[in-house]
């Protein structure tokens, strides 16, 4: 599909960059096909007209937020090793895109910090905290970059959520989890709302129907289908309404979203 097309579907002006919306959105898992997690690739995924990017925060050994789905650098970088035992200036020692291909030899795993700032107002970044101890550093970073309105913090610490919420209410969260049936949603969704979170990714699956989501909706709480690569759940998730589907095949997601649009 044409790049036109896809970016008149799902960018990229600050305007449409928000989280409740009735146009859904494509969010691309590990910030895109790829280099995976990287600057180089998120820029990439945002040039194709994707504006909403999903991406997991580890630490460093001495306590650097940094971009990393894994918890070893193996599989992306040259190096080898868990990213808790390498510190940053370590961790900028590796190659992150010579695997991918050698065009993009040299990138590096960004920092939080320098993640926010590359890809600038033009994009929402969800990042997931792998560990709790990373929450500190990517509020930091976020205060930093002035992306309060453009990351959303996403864990399932209760805890974490309500101690983000108290430091300061402007930034936005995230959790995750099993979709509340009726006899409890409610009270869910009124927890959720106590604790400031402000989008909720439910595991994908039959229980993820529309009045259910409809009840997060009237609360002001965004519903973004868990990572799927499945057209079947796609169609599932579209029709029970929610507001984005996170996907490592984001070119076809906006096909079949476009597809959805046109009936």
């Amino acid at each position: 599909m044409p790049a036109l097309v896809l970016g008149a579907l799902s960018c990229a002006s600050p305007a449409d960059l928000r989280l409740r919306t009735d146009e859904p959105r494509v969010i691309a898992h590990r910030g895109g096909p790829g280099p995976d997690g990287t600057i180089a690739g998120c820029l990439r995924t945002m040039a194709d007209g994707v504006a909403f990017l999903e991406l997991d925060v580890r630490l460093t050994r001495d306590g650097h937020a940094v971009i990393l789905h894994d918890p070893t650098v193996d599989r992306t970088t040259d190096g080898k090793g868990t990213i808790e035992s390498l510190t940053l200036a370590e961790v900028k020692r590796l190659d992150a895109g010579v695997k991918f291909a050698p065009a993009y030899a040299g990138e590096r795993i960004p920092t939080v910090l320098e993640l926010l700032r590359a890809v600038g107002p033009s994009a929402v970044v969800l990042l997931e905290l792998k560990i709790p101890q990373a929450a500190d550093p990517v509020l930091g970073a976020i205060q930093a970059a002035g992306a309060f309105d453009r990351a959303v913090v996403r864990t399932t610490d209760k805890g974490l959520l309500r101690k983000i919420r108290d430091r300061d209410p402007r930034f936005l969260t995230g959790t995750m989890g099993a979709m509340p049936d009726f006899g409890e949603v409610d009270e869910v969704v009124k927890e959720m709302k106590a604790l400031g979170v402000r989008s909720f990714t439910p595991q994908t699956g039959r229980s993820v129907i529309r009045p259910l989501v409809d009840r997060f909706h009237a609360a002001g709480i965004a519903v973004w289908g868990t990572n799927t690569n499945d057209e079947t759940q796609w169609r599932r998730l579209l029709e029970a309404g929610v507001d984005g589907i996170i996907t490592d095949r984001p070119a076809q997601l906006s096909a079949a979203i476009l597809t959805t649009l046109k009936r």
